[in-house]
């Protein structure tokens, strides 16, 4: 009876340190136009894939939204505190921005680095930490051929900068509905990421080469 207590402390608290080891802190900033939904998936979705990070909200006025309450604490940035923005970030591993216009990524790739949004977005990815954003923009980039190719575009080039783009649609990703993903099924796949339902299933050898890619996984 003590042997088996004593392994189950044991196993209690090796899941406590398995857990700090991989906590990753995370900025989150809603937008007006944020698919909160998505949002709230997205972030629930992150943390049982092992982002077990604390998400914060970046604004300069009061939160209403109850569902966003749930899950992520307040930080409210007014004038004063857009000075800190360096500080914030590197306090933290990760950026989620609720939804970045077209306009905002091209202002980004042409380094046009205005207001705290793009400031921050800016300094996360020049310290070399990721950025997750929504897009309402690129959700709609499929019903109009010039946003398309402009979208494409610039996706190609904010990847590689650190920034991923992720939408319902899953344009913005690679999207896998399988239940169970294997390796001939991820070969092909370059840049990520990958997305995935809650219940499906990796072999070992297709987790490893997206994880040795650094291709991230999201289940939604």
């Amino acid at each position: 009876m003590t042997e088996k207590l004593i392994e189950q402390i044991t196993d209690t608290v090796m899941k406590r340190i398995s857990l700090s080891v991989y906590t990753h802190r995370a900025v989150l900033v809603k937008r007006e136009y944020c698919d909160m939904d998505f949002l709230c998936g997205l972030l629930h979705a992150m943390e049982a894939e092992g982002f077990a990070f604390t998400p914060y909200r970046l604004t300069d006025e009061r939160p209403s939204d109850l569902s966003l309450r749930t899950v992520c604490r307040e930080m409210i940035l007014d004038e004063e505190g857009i000075m800190s923005l360096q500080e914030l970030v590197g306090a933290h591993e990760t950026v989620i921005i609720g939804d970045l216009s077209v306009g905002q990524l091209s202002a980004l790739r042409d380094l046009r680095v205005e207001g705290p949004l793009l400031t921050l977005v800016y300094e996360t990815l020049r310290q070399g930490k990721k950025v997750y954003a929504l897009s309402r923009d690129m959700e709609l980039q499929g019903h109009n051929i010039g946003l398309e190719r402009k979208a494409k575009a610039l996706i190609a080039e904010l990847q590689n900068c650190g920034l991923t783009l992720v939408t319902r649609t899953g344009s913005c990703g690679v999207r896998l509905e399988k239940n169970m993903i294997t390796l001939p099924d991820v070969l092909s796949i370059e840049v990520g990421p990958v997305l995935v339902r809650n219940d499906t299933a990796f072999t070992t050898t297709a987790k490893k080469y997206l994880t040795e890619r650094g291709i991230d996984i999201i289940r939604h």
